[in-house]
């Protein structure tokens, strides 16, 4: 194994020194080791929803998709003019 160094301020290390007194962790490196995996993981599944995503889109699975996009561009454009769209706003996913 590696052996790392980091600076962290004070109330992170304490934060640390609390998990692993807890009986969460055996040391500060085991919870550091804990945060990469679970970084790893996240990271594991966005890049595979991004490549199902892609995948689909090529497919033209996702025809109402390009619909939305294209209505969003036009409202932003509307309100950039100072013009309201007349549209409700949400967040779109």
């Amino acid at each position: 194994m590696a052996t790392i160094e980091i600076i962290i301020p004070e109330k992170m290390l304490e934060w640390v020194r609390a998990q692993v007194e807890e009986g969460f962790y055996v040391d500060a490196g085991d919870y550091i080791r804990h945060l990469i995996r679970n970084d790893q993981m996240v990271e594991g599944e966005e890049f595979v929803e991004l490549v199902e995503f892609e995948e689909a889109l090529n497919q033209g699975l996702l025809g109402h998709a390009e619909a939305t996009v294209i209505e969003a561009e036009e409202v932003a454009a509307s309100e950039d003019e100072g013009k309201p769209s007349g549209k409700k706003q949400g967040k779109k996913r």
